[in-house]
């Protein structure tokens, strides 16, 4: 397996470094060849999240989506597609309503933005609202709506 494929496989950007790379499928090719997150991350102590976030996302929980920013081809990505509740302020009180989410890693997506699409099978979805990077800074949380 060349880098190229195992920065696709492992959703990792031009920013991490072809030894991390390397170090990172290394760790992600033993936590899933013992069915183990843990061995993954004692296999890279000085990112484990990172390592472990990559795990995640090649599990069964996830799925495949192409990101579009309008400029150029869709980029192939994993996402967690799930629900999630967001604040709305009126003026006299706060209302709590539920809304469809995707968790981008990072590594696949510097900077999601409004407007931009995703497809996630037949889906074609946007992204609303202001995406939020996560406490580890590495995933963001992304709310979506359908395409009309």
């Amino acid at each position: 397996m060349n880098i190229a494929d195992m920065r696709a496989l492992l959703g990792l950007g031009p920013e991490i470094s072809d030894v991390q790379v390397i170090t990172r499928y290394g760790a992600w090719e033993q936590a899933t060849t013992a069915a183990s997150a843990a061995a993954a991350i004692a296999a890279v102590p000085d990112d484990p999240f990172a390592v472990a976030n990559a795990v995640i996302f090649q599990s069964p929980g996830t799925v495949a989506a192409e990101y579009d920013d309008g400029e150029g081809d869709p980029l192939p990505i994993r996402i967690i597609r799930t629900r999630g509740t967001v604040d709305i302020p009126t003026p006299t009180t706060e209302w709590v309503a539920d809304k469809d989410m995707a968790v981008i890693q990072r590594a696949d997506v510097a900077k999601p933005v409004k407007g931009h699409r995703l497809f996630i099978g037949d889906d074609e979805v946007l992204i609303d609202g202001r995406p939020r990077l996560d406490l580890e800074g590495l995933n963001w949380l992304c709310e979506i709506i359908p395409v009309a």
